[in-house]
């Protein structure tokens, strides 16, 4: 889960897909995770609805340069946005 461009908690199979301990993702920058722009995410969000699917790199961690897809979703509660980003493995066969 992402708010005010912090990453505030990730589960143990989206660690384990990126290859990386969970206490170490929360020091890390989104974009130092996975290769996106989080401006044109952003944009793109306003433009298309509040959900939408992309695929991506991973940037760190043990599995660096892997292919993964993003399902971004939009929460607003009052006028604070927060997304929920489910990391789904892509099956390369």
């Amino acid at each position: 889960m992402l708010q005010k461009k912090e990453i505030i908690f990730c589960n143990k199979k989206t660690a384990e897909i990126i290859g990386i301990e969970r206490k170490e993702i929360y020091t890390l920058a989104l974009n130092k995770v996975f290769d996106l722009n989080w401006t044109s995410i952003e944009k793109r969000m306003n433009k298309e609805g509040k959900t939408f699917n992309t695929p991506v790199k991973i940037k760190t961690g043990l599995k660096e340069g892997k292919e993964v897809l993003l399902s971004i979703s939009q929460l607003t509660y009052a006028t604070e946005k927060s997304f929920i980003i489910i990391v789904k493995e892509i099956d390369n066969q």
